[in-house]
């Protein structure tokens, strides 16, 4: 597995639509982008703290499929 640091967490996005507001979490993991949506703020809000989480603990060998093997990889 390739190791790389080159990891960026951005912040919420909120995605207003016709009948309802969305809340995005945006991520890049070495230029691969992954993104994931969420009806309300604290679940986004929630999903982003597990993500820096993961990214923490595995700061010294963090692979590409890290972030899917973390608390959160059943939502990517």
């Amino acid at each position: 597995m390739n190791t790389t640091y080159n990891v960026r967490v951005w912040k919420l996005q909120t995605l207003k639509g016709q009948t309802r507001t969305t809340y995005g979490v945006r991520w890049v993991v070495a230029r691969r982008p992954f993104r994931e949506t969420f009806k309300s703020r604290p679940l986004a809000d929630s999903f982003r703290s597990e993500l820096l989480t993961a990214i923490r603990k595995k700061r010294s060998t963090l692979t590409l499929a890290a972030l899917y093997r973390a608390g959160v990889a059943g939502r990517i």
